[in-house]
């Protein structure tokens, strides 16, 4: 009909020559490595894996693809009004000879935005939104601190006290992104009354955001 609207949507993208930084050499592996001045018993705390330099390449390689659909409700003066989405996506990178997710990919994205029109001058107006947690690298373990002393080796780091100071390990290239945030879900609800109804120029409105009064985490650290 005139007054509706459902689309369908596909997407496919490829990316390559991205900038991403290079893996140590076996000489710059070797060479950090020689710099720790670690006891015997501390020899796990030392971070073996090669690390991700500073150094630019073109190697970065990866894709986006997925499905969008969308309807809407467009006319103004039905008692039902407004739009529904559904994202199904999948954005991954190849680097390091490993295939894992984005930071940006998220497999599921739900929006929902409604007014319903009780009356000539009442109405209420919903927004929801529910989507799939992104990326992150979790920290698989602890490992004692370094810091670099006089003669310029890296020895553990310790407090005033002479305890160790631990910090997180994050482990080599195969961990990045393995794992999710949680759900993400918000919805906001809105009142509004409109004392001249719907060819009045004034509106009284109340709001309520985040309305289940979740907590989304948008980083773990």
């Amino acid at each position: 009909g005139t007054n509706a609207l459902f689309r369908v949507e596909a997407y496919y993208k490829k990316f390559d020559r991205r900038i991403e930084g290079r893996l140590e050499t076996d000489e710059e592996l070797e060479a950090r490595l020689s710099q720790y001045d670690f006891p015997e018993e501390l020899q796990d705390s030392i971070p073996t894996d090669r690390i991700i330099t500073i150094f630019p390449t073109n190697d970065g390689r990866g894709k986006a693809y997925g499905l969008d659909f969308f309807l809407s409700l467009r006319d103004p003066s039905a008692r039902l009004t407004g739009w529904l989405s559904y994202t199904l996506g999948k954005a991954e990178q190849n680097s390091y000879n490993l295939i894992y997710p984005y930071d940006y990919d998220r497999r599921h994205a739900l929006n929902r935005v409604g007014r319903y029109r009780l009356t000539d001058r009442f109405d209420i107006a919903l927004t929801g939104r529910l989507a799939s947690g992104f990326p992150y690298t979790p920290a698989i373990g602890l490992r004692v601190s370094a810091v670099e002393d006089d003669r310029g080796l890296l020895i553990p780091e310790t407090d005033n006290a002479g305890n160790y100071i631990y910090t997180t390990d994050l482990g080599g290239v195969e961990n990045l992104n393995t794992g999710r945030l949680p759900f993400y879900a918000r919805f906001d609800i809105r009142a509004t009354y409109r004392p001249g109804g719907l060819t009045g120029r004034w509106s009284i409105y109340g709001e309520v955001i985040n309305a289940f009064n979740r907590d989304n985490s948008v980083s773990i650290e």
